[in-house]
C-alpha cells in the first residue's frame, strides 16, 4: 500500500483521518496524476496539462538553429507532433492547449523557435496542416487527428461491448459522434445495438439527418432500432402536444419503414462496417485522412 493513494470526493463532514486511520497508503487531492495523466473532479484546464507543453518545450533547446527547414519539418512531424498523442487518445482536451502545441510547433519550423512575425510565415498554417496528398506540408492537424484518435472509443464499444468502460462517459462530443455515424454502415442483426435515429442502418445515412424535426421532437432519442420499432415505440416517444404539425413526417417515416420491410433476427448480432477502408475496418489514418476528404467534397 506504499505506493497506494486516496483522494476524497465530497467529503467535507466526513472525518477522514478517522475512515483512513487503517490505511497505509498516501492521502491525496485532486488533480492528481494517473498513468501519465492528469485526474479531475471538475472540468479539465489547460493547467492541468501544463506538463505536455513543458515537456514539448524540453525537447527543442538549441536544435531549431542548427537545421534546415526541412529538418525542422521532420522534427515537428515526428517528435513535437507525437508527444501529446497518448493524452489526446485519452482525453477531450481543451482547444487552448492545441493552440499553445501549434504555437510552438509553427515558430520552430519558420522562425527556428525565435519570436515569429507573419513575414516568417510562408504558407498559412491550415495549409501546413493538410496531408501531402491534398497539397500540405503533412503537419498533424491536431484538432482532426485528436477526434481521429477518440472515435476509436465509439468503434470499439460496438466490437467489444464487454470491456469494462463500456457505457461510461467516453471522451467524445457530438460531432466525433457524427462523423463515426457518418463513416460507418450498419447491417442489422437483433437490432439491439444499432441506434435507430443516429447509426446508419437506414441506407445512404441517419434517421437523425433525414428527419430533423422527429429527431429534434423526440423524447427517447438513444432508443435501439429493436426498442424503436417495437409496438411502434417511436411514435409514441414524440413529445405530446407537438405532434400535429409533425404528422406529415410520421406519415412519410412510417411508409419508409413499411416499404423497407424490416425484419429483425434475435440469432444475429449487428454489425458494422468502416468505410474509409478496404476491410471495413477502423483505422486512425483514416478517420483522419476522411476528414479531409469531406472538405474537398464540400
Amino acid at each position: 500500500l506504499q505506493k497506494s493513494s486516496v483522494a476524497a470526493i465530497r467529503c467535507d463532514q466526513i472525518n477522514l483521518q478517522q475512515v483512513l486511520q487503517s490505511f497505509g497508503g498516501q492521502q491525496a487531492r485532486f488533480p492528481l496524476r494517473c498513468l501519465g495523466l492528469p485526474v479531475t473532479i471538475s472540468r479539465l484546464r489547460i493547467v492541468h496539462l501544463q506538463f505536455i507543453l513543458d515537456r514539448i518545450r524540453a525537447r527543442l533547446g538549441w536544435k531549431g538553429r542548427l537545421l534546415t527547414i526541412a529538418g525542422r519539418r521532420v522534427l515537428v512531424r515526428s517528435v513535437l507532433s507525437a508527444l501529446s498523442t497518448f493524452a489526446l487518445t485519452v482525453l477531450k482536451v481543451p482547444k487552448k492547449l492545441l493552440a499553445e502545441v501549434d504555437k510552438i510547433r509553427r515558430r520552430l519550423l519558420w522562425a527556428q523557435d525565435e519570436a515569429i512575425s507573419g513575414g516568417k510565415c510562408k504558407v498559412s498554417w491550415p495549409e501546413v496542416c493538410t496531408p501531402i496528398d491534398n497539397g500540405g506540408l503533412g503537419i498533424s492537424n491536431l484538432q482532426r487527428f485528436s477526434r481521429a484518435l477518440r472515435l476509436r472509443w465509439l468503434w470499439l464499444s460496438w466490437l467489444t461491448p464487454n470491456r469494462p468502460w463500456v457505457g461510461m462517459q467516453l471522451p467524445c462530443d457530438q460531432g466525433d459522434r457524427e462523423l463515426f455515424n457518418a463513416s460507418t454502415t450498419v447491417t442489422l442483426g437483433d437490432g439491439k445495438t444499432a441506434s435507430f435515429w443516429d447509426s446508419s442502418w437506414a441506407g445512404a445515412g441517419t434517421l437523425k439527418m433525414e428527419f430533423p424535426e422527429l429527431h429534434k421532437h423526440s423524447k427517447r432519442k438513444n432508443r435501439t432500432v429493436h426498442a424503436a420499432l417495437h409496438d411502434d415505440t417511436w411514435v409514441t416517444d414524440l413529445a405530446h402536444g407537438q405532434t400535429q404539425q409533425l404528422w406529415p413526417e410520421v406519415i412519410r417515416l412510417n411508409r419508409w419503414l413499411i416499404s423497407k420491410n424490416i425484419s429483425l433476427s434475435d440469432q444475429e448480432q449487428d454489425t458494422i462496417k468502416w468505410k474509409h477502408t478496404a476491410s471495413g475496418s477502423f483505422s486512425t489514418s483514416s478517420a483522419y485522412n476522411c476528414q479531409f476528404q469531406r472538405d474537398a467534397q464540400d
